[in-house]
């Protein structure tokens, strides 16, 4: 209340801003935001500054009666694009450097040359040592063909246009994703063990008190359950 009757006449600071903070944009039901900017439009204007101020409500009827039609609108426009592009700008600088996304960026690239490591090792070490102990299994002509009739292969059945379920394909599927889950679950086990090496057991912190069994602090001298003296440990 002090501001509006008498600070502002006072040319006393309502807040620590330069610019008016919040200016309308609507004007008659109609949103004019995407083409006109309150602060740009009285800045360089200086004509519609010193008669209206800052009555931003006036400020934008000139705009919307007289200033669209003097071809001040243009210059508005470009303005509100310009502001518009940089906040755009702004927020694509702040996602692109922050912190999580070049990690994830980072893990992208290795996993992409683990897989191609773990693919390699399935296809080429672990899979042509397996089929020698339980010869090569081939689950591709595993299917069923839908119209009732036999076919000896799926290549055949395909041929003759007949929807088929192929279960043998999926069954061959889970195979090769539980070889290289095993696979992969083993190298993780190995690096974190040459890495980490073996985990020491963490300190105690407790004790059990010798008359109520309840677990007490290492360092109590009386147990705070049954409030018996207790020794203390050299």
């Amino acid at each position: 209340m002090h501001y509006i009757a008498s600070g502002k006449k006072d040319g006393r600071a309502g807040t620590g801003c330069k610019t008016l903070q919040g200016t309308v944009t609507v004007y008659n039901g109609v949103d004019y935001s995407a083409v006109f900017d309150y602060n740009y439009y009285i800045t360089n204007n200086g004509d519609i500054k010193a008669a209206f101020g800052d009555d931003d409500v006036a400020v934008l009827a000139h705009f919307v009666n007289y200033g669209m039609s003097e071809s001040r609108r243009k210059n508005c426009e470009i303005a509100c694009q310009e502001q518009r592009r940089m906040k755009m700008w702004k927020e694509f600088k702040k996602f692109a450097v922050r912190g999580n996304m070049l990690d994830l960026a980072v893990g992208v690239i290795i996993g992409g040359a683990f897989n191609s490591l773990v693919s390699s090792l399935v296809d080429n070490v672990i899979m042509p040592i397996l089929s020698l102990v339980v010869g090569r299994l081939d689950f591709s002509n595993w299917f069923i063909a839908l119209d009732g009739n036999h076919y000896d292969t799926l290549a055949q059945a395909q041929a003759a246009g007949t929807a088929t379920v192929n279960f043998g394909m999926f069954l061959s599927g889970v195979l090769n994703f539980i070889i290289m889950a095993f696979v992969v679950f083993l190298i993780v086990k190995v690096m974190n063990r040459l890495f980490h090496g073996k985990e020491e057991p963490a300190a105690p912190t407790e004790k059990t008190c010798p008359f109520c069994k309840s677990k007490i602090p290492l360092e109590a001298t009386r147990c705070p359950h049954c409030t018996s003296m207790l020794e203390i440990e050299g």
